[in-house]
């Protein structure tokens, strides 16, 4: 760890070199395995190596989503341990957790909810038809919905998730048009929240009509308030 000679499990070896070793995005190692139940873990300097039985050794780095997954909770929150490990394509990079996906967007890291994941991706993902994330879920009784550059993936009970662009989108637009929130104006700040997740919810409802109007995402990876439990 840089300061003393530490032992590295060698379930963690390949992984941790395969993504540079001390030089790489993780760094050196920053203290020893720990193990919680269904799943063990290794801090390193620049992230977490998660050793799933079963599933496979994952890393998650703090140069790309470590951050945005602590927020959400990590192992234990929304999103779940991890599934998979960090994929780039020319558009963006992902990395695919239990209960949903973190990947870049039009504004930050956004969390995509396992409902639309497989769809999205077997769509081409980032470099496919629908390109990146341009908002967050929302709900509107019957169904909900996630905006992406080129178009849109909807989810309704009984029928599933569809991806609809061109004049298919134009028509669901015409039919759906979700009534626009007034305008909250910058009238909250993080201390009117108890935690990270009231306040997440707030920017996401009021983020794709208005931005950013509350100043609660303060290094516009689109996170809002991050010092919040």
């Amino acid at each position: 760890d840089g300061q003393q000679i530490v032992k590295l499990s060698s379930a963690y070896v390949s992984t941790w070199l395969a993504w540079g070793g001390p030089n790489g995005d993780l760094g050196l190692v920053a203290g020893p395995e720990a193990c919680f139940g269904s799943y063990c873990q290794t801090p390193f300097a620049g992230g977490v190596i998660v050793w799933v039985p079963g599933s496979g050794v994952f890393p998650v780095a703090k140069n790309w989503f470590y951050q945005p997954w602590v927020s959400r909770g990590g192992a234990s929150g929304s999103l779940g341990l991890p599934a998979d490990a960090m994929k780039c394509q020319s558009a963006a990079c992902y990395q695919v957790f239990q209960n949903g996906t973190l990947t870049s967007s039009t504004s930050g890291i956004v969390a995509l909810s396992s409902a639309y994941v497989s769809t999205w991706l077997g769509a081409g993902g980032p470099d496919g038809a629908l390109g990146l994330i341009s908002g967050p879920e929302v709900c509107f009784g019957t169904y909900c919905q996630v905006p992406f550059e080129r178009g849109l993936m909807v989810w309704e009970p009984g029928v599933g998730v569809r991806i609809l662009t061109g004049s298919e989108l134009d028509a669901w637009l015409a039919s759906h048009a979700p009534p626009t929130p007034s305008s909250p104006g910058d009238t909250k700040n993080c201390g009117d929240f108890s935690t990270h997740a009231e306040a997440q919810a707030w920017f996401d409802y009021y983020y794709p009509y208005y931005g950013d109007i509350g100043k609660l995402d303060a290094n516009n990876d689109g996170i809002a308030c991050e010092s919040l439990p």
